[in-house]
């Protein structure tokens, strides 16, 4: 009877550290990104001002958006967060990923993406939504893009990433691959964890 209770608390330790779904954890909302184990809860790297709207996922050159950052330190990102509301209705999904940088435009995927995330879930003003259940081995010094992949495009009903004034890029793309400079004097609104 003791061993069986000492496996039953074990289990209830290792799962207090779980996140499902939308759920709060530290006082925040984590929207989507399916199971993360361990706490991630330690602010890497991170952009937090800035309240202009750039208009993503709103044509067909913009299925992907991208905003870069060099990182502050070396970390194993885990989870990151964008600055961003719902515009109308949207009924997309958007996936978060990390690419290196090449010449000023996204370059090749780096680690392991996040869970999908239902548009529709983002706050109807300017809020963070997370990307969780990553894994992305970060360097001090270098340079990395946040892309963002939509499942589809919307002219009316979509979503906007807040920016502030920087000297970082902003870039759009229709398949991931070929890259459109929308802004070279800006900062994307993010924060990585690890």
């Amino acid at each position: 009877m003791r061993e069986l209770l000492v496996i039953l608390l074990s289990l209830y330790a290792m799962f207090q550290n779980v996140v499902v779904g939308n759920t709060s954890v530290g006082g925040q909302t984590v929207i989507g990104g399916g199971v993360t184990g361990g706490a991630c809860t330690t602010l890497s790297d991170s952009v937090t001002t800035g309240t202009v709207a750039e208009s993503v996922w709103s044509s067909s050159g913009k299925v992907w958006n991208a905003g870069t950052f060099t990182a502050g330190s070396s970390y194993t990102l885990c989870k990151l967060s964008i600055s961003a509301a719902k515009v109308g209705s949207p009924t997309m999904s958007v996936t978060a990923f990390i690419y290196n940088d090449s010449s000023n435009a996204p370059g090749s995927q780096v680690g392991t993406g996040s869970g999908s995330v239902a548009v529709s879930t983002f706050p109807a003003s300017q809020g963070d939504v997370f990307f969780t259940g990553m894994n992305v081995s970060i360097v001090n010094g270098t340079k990395y893009w946040i892309a963002i992949q939509s499942t589809a495009q919307d002219g009316v009903n979509n979503a906007s990433w807040f920016v502030g004034a920087g000297s970082d890029f902003f870039d759009a793309s229709a398949n991931g691959t070929t890259w459109t400079n929308e802004d070279s004097n800006i900062k994307a609104r993010f924060a990585t964890y690890h």
